[in-house]
C-alpha cells in the first residue's frame, strides 16, 4: 500500500467569483423566505426610472416615449411576480393542513 504525504493546500479566495456565488445564494435564500424584500425595491426602481423618464420627455419633448411606458409596465409585472412568490412562500411555510 502506498501512502503519500499530503501537503497543505494553498486556498485563495477569488473575490469576484466567490462573491458572486455568495450573493446568488443570499438572493435565493431571501427569495424563498421573504420574496418581497427583493421584488419591491426592483419594482420601485423600475417604476421610478420610468416615471421620471416619462415626466422628463413630457416636459421637454411634449410626448411620452415607449420605453418609459415599458419601464412602468415592467415595474407592475415584477411587483405582481413578487406577490405570487410571496403567496407561494407563505403556503410553503404553513405546510399541509
Amino acid at each position: 500500500m502506498r501512502v503519500r504525504l499530503c501537503l497543505p493546500a494553498k486556498s485563495r479566495p477569488v473575490f469576484v467569483s466567490d462573491g458572486a456565488t455568495f450573493f446568488l445564494i443570499l438572493v435565493k435564500v431571501i427569495t424563498v423566505f421573504s420574496p418581497l424584500r427583493i421584488f419591491i425595491p426592483i419594482s420601485l426602481a423600475a417604476f421610478s426610472l420610468g416615471a421620471a423618464y416619462a415626466l422628463w420627455t413630457a416636459l421637454t419633448q411634449q410626448h411620452i416615449t415607449n420605453s418609459s411606458v415599458l419601464l412602468i409596465v415592467l415595474a407592475v409585472v415584477i411587483f405582481l411576480v413578487g406577490l405570487v412568490s410571496e403567496q407561494i412562500s407563505t403556503l410553503r411555510s404553513e405546510g399541509p393542513r
